[in-house]
């Protein structure tokens, strides 16, 4: 059991009668703790039905949190890339925020007859 004490302090208009008496109940409490995670959005943390909480905790921000109206995350190359037989195309868009889509345009290929009675294809 633990015990429940309470200090209540008041302001009363100066027409008002009031009776104060102090409570003090040492039936069984019931605690608990809560963990909250920061977020841009205001966060209630309330306790379950039938408990009072003892502690929150407030999580650190996580490390993949982007603050997306901070500019810093947002990307602003090319959304187009097409590909090379020979070399990697890489677009820098680790921990950014895409307004479009990304566009894999198709590599060139080209078919032409030959004197043999084949084709000779030329890719890139």
């Amino acid at each position: 059991m633990i015990p429940l004490e309470l200090d209540l302090e008041v302001e009363i208009a100066e027409d008002v009668d009031l009776e104060v008496e102090a409570v003090t109940d040492t039936g069984n409490v019931r605690t608990q703790t809560k963990t909250a995670t920061p977020s841009k959005a205001a966060q209630s943390v309330l306790p379950d039905e039938g408990f009072l909480l003892s502690e929150v905790d407030v999580e650190p921000i996580p490390d993949n949190f982007v603050d997306a109206d901070d500019p810093e995350y947002h990307y602003s190359g090319s959304s187009a890339v097409r590909p090379l037989p020979d070399e990697s195309v890489v677009l820098e868009t680790g921990g950014k925020i895409m307004q479009d889509d990304i566009t894999v345009e198709e590599i060139p290929f080209l078919a032409v007859s030959n004197p043999h009675g084949g084709e000779t294809v030329t890719i890139g």
